[in-house]
């Protein structure tokens, strides 16, 4: 359930607010060695016409992909390579640090030019037989980024199957998968209420504004407290005169509810309200925008781990772990990913181990023989 109707609606708005960035495909790979130093790459695809390529690289010259994610910064690392198949231009980026806390203070996670806030930490722990390694990062929640929770769609576990795919809610009683008709009509009173909630959060950036700035109106036609007051039947209004918030002109929906043109002044593209009222909405579209594969590797094979998508089959890969950073998952709280990989120490302690338990083993046998 990776695509909301309404949040659809929010980034066509957000992408008419300003330009929308298009650099897809962004993946962060992370190589953890044994000493503890680190590699990170950043990687990621954008459409670039020739005559793009020719403007921003000059002609016959070749540079990076362009525009570079909001999302990640690269800004402070090395351009490695850039692929071209026709206009699809693929760009590497590569770090290397001395230590995972020096990574992780250069966070390329970003949101709005900032990095996302986040803890590590990281163990390696020596065994006789095996050498465990573990790398754990925590970031921190962007649910009151926000003004209607997202607890409003309903349970967690709703939430949790709408923006995540589990636990499956199209099953019976009896964990019986329901039939198609059933399905889509729960998955559509699913829709409906995370449709309301994208609403609400629409509505309240809107009426929050308005309130903050209302002593700015010429002659407002209501007062304050009464304006506030109708919040909800505006909201039916708009409900009834569209499928969502979006699909009507803002500002012909205050017209024909209010029957003024006393509120234009937060719809006027020009006016520091309205400027205001665009950048909250862009915010919240650019925290639903996040969508980074991070994949994390580790010495050794993986053993264990949390929020882990998928284990690498690739011999090559064979202590990799693979995880989305979203923003999905960044407004349901705390967002914890976790890897363990576990690395065979020297050989020679497994045979030395082997000769101690057989010298043991006839020793005993030896003593019982002696008794006898």
């Amino acid at each position: 359930m990776n695509t909301i109707k309404s949040i659809i609606l929010l980034a066509i708005t957000c992408i008419a607010i300003c330009s929308c960035n298009n650099a897809r495909n962004v993946k962060v790979n992370t190589v953890i060695n044994e000493d503890g130093s680190c590699t990170r790459e950043v990687i990621y695809e954008t459409t670039m016409t020739q005559s793009e390529r020719d403007n921003n690289w000059g002609k016959g010259k070749t540079g990076y992909a362009l525009p570079t994610p909001q999302n990640v910064d690269v800004s402070k690392m090395k351009h490695i390579n850039t692929e071209l198949k026709g206009d699809t231009v693929m760009s590497v980026f590569k770090q290397e640090y001395a230590s995972v806390e020096e990574m992780h203070d250069k966070c390329p996670f970003m949101l709005n030019g900032k990095p996302l806030k986040s803890k590590v930490e990281y163990k390696k722990e020596e065994g006789f037989f095996y050498t465990k390694y573990t790398y754990t990062e925590t970031f921190a929640s962007l649910k009151d980024e926000f003004p209607v929770p997202v607890e409003k769609i309903g349970s967690m576990d709703t939430i949790r199957f709408w923006f995540r795919g589990y636990p499956d809610m199209v099953l019976d009683e009896n964990g019986n998968r329901l039939p198609g008709s059933e399905m889509s009509e729960r998955l559509s009173k699913i829709e409906d209420k995370v449709d309301n909630w994208v609403n609400d959060n629409i509505l309240a950036v809107y009426f929050s504004t308005i309130d903050k700035y209302y002593d700015s109106i010429p002659n407002p036609p209501l007062t304050k407290e009464d304006f506030l007051a109708t919040r909800n039947d505006f909201k039916q209004f708009c409900i009834n005169s569209s499928k969502g918030l979006l699909e009507l002109n803002t500002n012909e929906l205050f017209h024909n509810f209010y029957k003024t043109d006393a509120y234009d002044i937060f719809m006027d593209e020009e006016s520091k309200f309205c400027k205001e009222i665009n950048n909250k909405l862009l915010r919240m579209y650019e925290i639903l925008n996040i969508k980074i594969q991070h994949n994390i590797t580790l010495p050794g094979e993986v053993c264990g781990g949390h929020r882990i998508n998928y284990i690498a089959n690739d011999p090559k890969e064979k202590g990799t772990g693979h995880f989305a950073i979203s923003g999905e998952e960044l407004i349901m709280g705390d967002y914890k990913i976790s890897i363990s990989t576990r690395e065979r120490n020297n050989p020679w302690a497994f045979v030395l181990m082997g000769s101690a338990i057989i010298i043991a083993i006839g020793s005993f046998i030896y003593r019982r023989k002696m008794k006898k």
